[in-house]
This record gives C-alpha cells, sequence and structure tokens, in this order.
C-alpha cells in the first residue's frame, strides 16, 4: 500500500483505468464503433492525468509502495499510446 499522497492517487487512478476498462468491455459486447468513441473521449483526459500522477507517485514512494504508481504510469501510456494511435494515424 503507497504511504504518500502521490502514490494513493495513483492507485485511485488504477481503479479508474480498472473501471474505464470494464466499461469499454461492457459497451464493446453491445456496440464496437461506440467503444472506440467512448475510448477516445474517455481515456483522453484520464491518459494524461494518470501519466502525471504516476510519475508523481513513482518519484516519491519507496520499496514494494513504488509498484502501483509504476502499473499506473506503465497503463496510462499504453491508453495514451492506443488513443493517440485512434485518433491520429487510423483516424
Amino acid at each position: 500500500m503507497p504511504k504518500a499522497l502521490s502514490g494513493k492517487l495513483a492507485l485511485f487512478m488504477l481503479a479508474i483505468f480498472v473501471g474505464q476498462l470494464l466499461a469499454l468491455l461492457i459497451v464493446g459486447s453491445i456496440e464496437g464503433l461506440l467503444t472506440i468513441v467512448t475510448f477516445s473521449h474517455l481515456t483522453r483526459y484520464t491518459a494524461i492525468i494518470g501519466l502525471i500522477v504516476g510519475v508523481a507517485g513513482v518519484l516519491q514512494e519507496n520499496g514494494k509502495g513504488r509498484i502501483i504508481p509504476i502499473l499506473t504510469l506503465v497503463l496510462s501510456v499504453a491508453l495514451a499510446a492506443f488513443n493517440g494511435y485512434l485518433m491520429f494515424i487510423w483516424g
């Protein structure tokens, strides 16, 4: 469990990312194109916030508490990269 405030914010952002991915799976089972639109609208801002909170958490946490900010940082980079792919390369 993270001890610093930025680590706890990273845990909160990780929970938001998991909730977004679950919502996208639910929407994806109903309508495929709506999933792409929903994904690009949802992750545009949360990925940026996740990057900021993840970097701050990695810098302030020590030891095992650093795992959650690293997971948040990796997931936000992956979501931002896929969102950029959808918006600029595929669109």
